[in-house]
């Protein structure tokens, strides 16, 4: 039920929702250089630092597939989770002035959040093609077949920042422990390595269990398999992911209206 109230509400603010997005990419890239580039500048900057030292140095299994383009499909959709949950945590600490003088769902500006990073997203995917072309490889048909893992990540992601947004309001400290989680979880999801190979050394079991508690790993290992191998995603990991992101949306939901009566007192 309170899904359900929370994608109507969702539906009922889309203007909202995209004024505040707009508002939000005019102020991040106003004045900046190369504009709109910067979403895929930071892809693009991981995957040489990557390719320079952890290809090199750890020799990671890419099956066939070249370094570049191996990590640039599962930064993809990790740029658009890291963002999400940094900018979304603060979406409500940085707009409580704002909250407490216009009349409208305070969820809205972390929905605005997720759907910023989604943009980013796109356009940091820009960059993908010109590393496929430049490593040698081919593009695939079964990159038709993301659209439900898109739906599982933006999932996920609205839940833990609908979550950590409504904390942050109490718990200030948790601003200045999100940088140093976020990037440790990304070293514990198949970013820099793949899942394949892991899979070699370990069950099934485990496999599946890594994709119920950290449900960015079979939506990272998704795009990688689409883009780079032209393969569909592994769709029973997909589906115990897509389980625990619906979890975590419906929980970080709940937490979010139980805290919500006191964000004006905190203000």
């Amino acid at each position: 039920m309170r899904l359900g109230h929370f994608l109507r509400m969702a539906w009922r603010s889309r203007g909202l929702v995209a004024t505040l997005t707009e508002r939000e990419l005019r102020a991040r890239y106003k004045q900046a250089f190369l504009g709109a580039a910067w979403a895929f500048a930071a892809p693009l900057g991981y995957v040489v630092v990557f390719s320079l030292f952890f290809d090199r140095a750890a020799k990671i299994e890419t099956f066939g597939v070249s370094y570049p383009v191996f990590t640039y499909a599962a930064l993809i959709p990790w740029g658009f989770f890291a963002q999400t949950v940094s900018r979304g945590a603060m979406s409500v600490v940085d707009n409580l002035v704002l909250l407490n003088k216009v009349a409208a769902p305070r969820e809205t500006f972390v929905l605005s959040a997720n759907t910023t990073a989604l943009i980013d997203m796109l356009v940091s995917a820009i960059a993908f093609p010109v590393v496929v072309l430049v490593s040698g490889e081919h593009f695939y048909l079964a990159t038709l077949t993301l659209l439900p893992v898109l739906a599982v990540q933006f999932a996920f992601a609205l839940g833990l920042a609908l979550l950590l947004s409504a904390l942050l309001v109490y718990l200030r400290d948790v601003r200045h422990l999100l940088p140093l989680l976020t990037q440790l979880l990304m070293f514990a999801t198949p970013v820099v390595w793949g899942l394949a190979a892991v899979r070699q050394r370990t069950s099934d079991g485990v496999i599946r269990l890594y994709a119920i508690l950290n449900p960015m790993s079979s939506v990272c290992e998704s795009y990688r398999r689409a883009l780079a191998y032209g393969r569909a995603p592994e769709w029973e990991l997909l589906g115990l992911s897509a389980a625990t992101a619906t979890v975590v949306l419906m929980a970080g939901y709940w937490v979010f209206k139980k805290l919500e009566p006191g964000f004006a007192d905190v203000a």
